[in-house]
């Protein structure tokens, strides 16, 4: 078996079981035959809206568990998407009344060029960096999918209302604890919010009420996945040692956990952040701070 480009975190044995797993779930369970190319699943019939269905994040989940899980993790994965889209059918008959659909708003991060796929004229977005955006989504029980701007129209709501329900839904119905992880070197440490839902770069909406994380000159901020933040407040020239770990860890982190959100750094200083761009070259990283910075 040859590991194609987007599944290369799997082994050869690894890979050959997890086709496996999906196999027995389209063929055996759903009885459907199907193509897959590039890491998209194409079924030859469309049940329950199953078409074009990515495999990477499923794949990520799997690589993380044990390989006798991989069945189990893929059939769990493709019944919530099943169980999604019949709930949409039912959500399609009320999605015009705002009393009834505003406990379903939610507030998530995205990178620019995600959103260019999608579209930025049908979404509803405010810029948060100069390539992440916060954008209005609907987070229902199995999925989470953009609210289109002809809702917001219907609903007769500014966007500005909107955000405020959205960054409060999240707030309340989800946690989000964070764990001070101690570096090898010296006596530095950095705050870790890991969370089981995909929410978690929802706690960058309120840095600013928290001044544990914010040092004197400011914080660097990553958020490779919707799962994990990490966090380093500035108060000396320690963060010359410690961005070197990001550059290191940050895209390893981007690569293993599901729901990728991006391997760029951020410096938060005054409300704002700031890409710290940065480059591998071979095993060294050309950095290209800022002159702020």
């Amino acid at each position: 078996v040859i590991v194609p480009e987007w599944a290369a975190f799997f082994g050869e044995k690894e890979y050959a079981v997890f086709l496996k797993a999906v196999d027995s779930y389209f063929k055996g369970k759903l009885k459907l035959k199907y193509e897959m190319e590039d890491g998209v699943v194409k079924p030859e019939e469309n049940p329950y809206g199953l078409s074009n269905l990515g495999l990477m994040n499923v794949a990520r989940m799997c690589h993380q568990g044990k390989v006798a899980e991989y069945s189990r993790i893929v059939e769990y994965h493709f019944n919530l998407i099943k169980e999604s889209s019949v709930f949409k059918m039912e959500f399609k008959k009320i999605e015009k009344d705002f009393d009834q659909v505003k406990k379903y708003l939610a507030v998530r991060i995205y990178e620019y060029g995600y959103l260019e796929t999608v579209g930025m004229d049908k979404v509803i977005s405010r810029s948060i960096a100069d390539d992440l955006c916060a954008v209005l989504v609907y987070d229902f029980p199995t999925v989470v999918e953009t609210v289109s701007v002809d809702n917001r129209v219907c609903w007769d709501k500014s966007p500005e209302e909107l955000f405020v329900i959205g960054i409060e839904n999240v707030r309340r119905n989800y946690s989000f604890s964070l764990k001070t992880v101690g570096l090898e070197q010296g006596k530095d440490s950095i705050l870790v919010c890991e969370t089981k839902h995909m929410f978690a770069p929802n706690l960058l909406f309120d840095i600013r009420e928290h001044l544990d994380l914010i040092g004197t000159s400011g914080s660097l901020v990553a958020i490779p996945s919707r799962s994990l933040v990490v966090i380093y407040p500035i108060n000396d020239i320690a963060v010359s040692l410690v961005i070197n770990r990001f550059f290191n860890f940050v895209p390893n982190m981007f690569v293993k956990y599901p729901g990728s959100l991006t391997k760029n750094i951020y410096w938060y200083k005054d409300e704002s952040f700031t890409k710290l761009p940065y480059e591998p070259v071979g095993d060294q990283v050309k950095f290209f701070p800022p002159q702020a910075f």
